[in-house]
């Protein structure tokens, strides 16, 4: 079952590979996937619903908030940015260091019907090992569904939830930067367009904009083709084959005419040897 992993910022109960004793019991491998699931279940249910995790993650948050309330005002109001008022609130390091919640980022979702792209805001979260996409962001570009075997998350009050389904969805990022990646489909209520995981990261390091595009981005690619061009293209298509196959049956004749030659010219020079 695939899960969402605990994100550096929070204790990871998990050991190393190689801190692991020499012998270890299948059941105490159990327990320790129980714990590591527990965390990551705590992870996303602070990233769907902004509660924190435990009292002293609540206390740090009032701590980096007081001292940093103001400064993020300013900047918000410097770089134009009109934020939902679902989004989850994210601490600023009162030293001057980016927060490590601090990760919204801007990119491009292409429409393969219509080749057009939409505008979405992009949470990089290294503490993922998967994508997510929000299911609004999928019916707005028009993306195809696909079943998967059912992944089941905790979400508020420990209250399970699940994704069913995936998308391959092609982005766009900063200068000609773009990819085509799988995104599963995350709840209804999620704050956020897409969540890149640490393997996205790894494989695509900066490749979102910090700022939301102000230029419209245009790509050239293959629109997909209506039941009417379809139509129109069968007989064509049937006549194409038609006449390869006549090609390729030409082509086989000649072939064999040129064999049949060859051989009969090299017979009469063996004759010809012999007298």
């Amino acid at each position: 079952m695939a899960m969402l992993e605990q994100n550096s910022y929070y204790d990871n109960e998990s050991m190393e590979e190689d801190e692991r004793p020499e012998e270890i019991t299948k059941e105490d491998e159990t327990f320790k996937e129980l714990e590591r699931n527990k965390n990551k279940f705590n992870f996303f249910s602070y990233i769907v619903s902004d509660i924190p995790i435990n009292p002293s993650h609540e206390e740090w948050r009032n701590k980096s908030s007081d001292g940093g309330s103001k400064g993020r005002a300013a900047k918000a109001k410097n770089k134009n940015i009109n934020k939902p008022p679902t989004e989850p609130s994210r601490p600023t390091d009162t030293s001057g260091n980016a927060s490590s919640m601090d990760r919204y980022k801007w990119g491009q979702i292409l429409d393969p019907t219509t080749a057009l792209v939409r505008d979405v805001r992009v949470e990089e979260d290294d503490g993922s090992r998967v994508n997510f996409v929000a299911p609004g962001v999928v019916d707005a570009c028009n993306l195809d569904r696909h079943p998967m075997k059912t992944m089941t998350f905790v979400g508020v009050s420990g209250v399970p939830f699940t994704a069913t389904e995936w998308v391959e969805l092609r982005w766009l990022g900063r200068g000609v930067a773009q990819g085509k990646d799988v995104f599963y489909i995350a709840p209804q209520t999620t704050p956020i367009d897409l969540l890149v995981g640490k393997d996205f990261l790894k494989g695509n390091p900066g490749v979102f904009m910090t700022e939301k595009p102000t230029e419209p981005a245009f790509l050239n690619v293959q629109k997909r083709m209506t039941d009417e061009e379809k139509r129109k293209i069968k007989p064509n298509e049937a006549a194409a084959n038609a006449k390869s196959a006549k090609l390729k049956e030409a082509k086989q004749r000649k072939e064999q005419e040129k064999a049949a030659a060859s051989s009969t010219k090299g017979g009469s020079s063996s004759k010809k040897r012999n007298q």
